[in-house]
């Protein structure tokens, strides 16, 4: 099946306190997201790039991860096709979490990308990276 229309994309991007990261941390992950979907055609919605400054990647309990999530399992037409992270310890430092996100994501037909991991869910060895890199993330 071939899609002619751009990926319609979410971003989402966070940092913890002492992370010893910085509000430009923001910047520099949707930078990196952006520069990804600019490299394939997609197309990053404004409506849809979502946030948490100084929130632990402990939980899920995050305004913005939880907006992004409602937009997405929001019944009838998705309204993004793909939600771009840079790496996956922004979306979970858990890996139970980290793991149920991509698979509701999935169920959805939404793709979940990693993009400083190249880590795509459309992709077969997905669910092993996610996992390995979940596993790493979690030590954190």
């Amino acid at each position: 099946m071939h899609n002619h229309s751009p990926m319609r994309c979410a971003t989402y991007a966070r940092f913890s306190p002492g992370e010893n990261q910085r509000e430009a941390s923001i910047h520099d992950q949707l930078r990196k997201c952006r520069d990804y979907a600019d490299s394939k055609g997609w197309t990053i919605l404004s409506e849809h790039i979502y946030s948490d400054q100084h929130m632990s990647g402990a939980g899920i309990d995050r305004p913005g991860l939880n907006r992004l999530l409602e937009c997405a399992f929001r019944k009838g037409q998705a309204a993004f096709d793909v939600v771009l992270v840079d790496d996956t310890g922004r979306l979970s430092r858990d890996l139970a979490d980290a793991i149920r996100i991509s698979q509701r994501l999935r169920f959805e037909g939404i793709r979940l990308v990693a993009v400083s991991q190249n880590i795509d869910t459309a992709d077969d060895q997905s669910d092993v990276m996610f996992t390995v890199h979940g596993l790493v993330d979690s030590l954190y």
